[in-house]
């Protein structure tokens, strides 16, 4: 019901941006438009988090020889739970490898929160040729959790 929801909700967004842009324009329709267009932007599937499956892991490796798995991933977060060391501040920068079944890419964000030993990044933008590869891992999943 949710996919079904949001899918609908999706389209009806972007027929309403398209009928803004095929209409008259009025004093509010670029505030509309720009309002529809961040919605529509942030609602893609690409954007929400997901769980890695046992059959395509992901882990942060935070050190040379100390990695984490991911608890939850999207194309702008990252989550993991640091069961030893030191946890970061809140809101301080942080970088590491995400590695994705076989690809490894470095990534860097900020710390959003850390609840009990669970850190929460917001990614920076990354790199094209990166933001292909997690493109392509998020796509994988997201494929995997459709069929099952």
């Amino acid at each position: 019901d949710m996919r079904r929801n949001i899918i609908r909700t999706q389209k009806t967004m972007k027929q309403m941006r398209d009928y803004l842009l095929e209409s008259e324009d009025t004093p509010v329709s670029d505030t509309l438009h720009n309002k529809l267009e961040d919605l529509i932007k942030n609602n893609r599937r690409v954007n929400y988090r997901v769980r890695p499956p046992r059959t395509l892991p992901a882990s942060v490796r935070i050190a040379k020889d100390h990695a984490v798995p991911v608890a939850e991933i999207s194309r702008t977060h990252l989550s993991f739970v640091l069961e030893q060391g030191q946890l970061p501040q809140d809101g301080a920068p942080w970088s590491g490898v995400l590695c994705l079944s076989g690809p490894e890419i470095p990534i860097s964000g900020t710390v959003l929160r850390t609840i009990d030993r669970r850190v929460d990044l917001k990614l920076d933008l990354l790199i094209d040729d990166y933001g292909s590869i997690l493109d392509g891992y998020l796509t994988r999943v997201q494929m995997l959790d459709f069929m099952v």
